[in-house]
């Protein structure tokens, strides 16, 4: 079947007038877009706030294998117990307290000085934390599409799957995209200087 841009538009149309996809499509934008942010700005965040080593930033890019070591096996008991919309809402509310307690608790001095022990372990911590929620979010977000999929031919008589999971795809590249700009934006705003020595 040729490509027709009038019927892309119209299966664009129909996928956003089902409620279901079009709440988890902007979900999955602004989740998106805050971890390409968090992405972005995670070596400067550790070079300059934390004063990691280049060991230590090397070992946090690394850590990310442990999440996903345990999400693989944790998933498959934690979705046979917890409802599909539940774990998104779940996700939510942990990645947003997950990300209130390092940098601010550092800021009013709960958290102790770079120089302490405790502060490597407790950014690793958070880089987990965070990285587990997300891996669980985009797996049940393909599962929910799934259903929507389903959702979508009882309501319309037509598959739109391809779609949908079209619409996560490009969520994933916004992340790298928007995360990237926004960086730059934030870099500019707090006027880093080229070449700055960590403290």
């Amino acid at each position: 079947m040729p490509f027709s841009p009038r019927k892309l538009i119209a299966d664009v149309r129909d996928a956003l007038e089902n409620d279901n996809f079009r709440n988890l499509f902007w979900l999955m934008l602004t989740l998106g877009a805050a971890t390409g942010l968090n992405a972005a700005l995670g070596t400067h965040t550790g070079t300059y706030f934390w004063e990691l080593s280049t060991q230590q930033l090397s070992w946090q890019a690394l850590g990310t294998l442990v999440p996903i070591g345990i999400m693989m096996f944790a998933m498959g008991w934690l979705n046979a117990r917890v409802e599909k919309q539940r774990i998104l809402a779940i996700c939510i509310l942990a990645l947003t307290l997950n990300a209130a307690w390092l940098v601010p608790g550092r800021l009013l001095g709960i958290i102790p000085d770079n120089a302490h022990s405790i502060v490597f372990p407790l950014v690793l911590f958070q880089g987990y934390i965070s990285a587990a929620i997300i891996i669980w979010f985009q797996t049940v977000s393909s599962s929910i599409i799934a259903d929507i999929s389903d959702e979508q031919e009882f309501i319309t008589h037509q598959r739109q799957e391809g779609m949908f999971f079209a619409a996560q795809g490009f969520s994933i590249k916004f992340v790298t995209g928007i995360g990237n700009f926004l960086g730059g934006v934030v870099i500019e705003l707090i006027g880093l200087p080229v070449g700055a020595q960590p403290g």
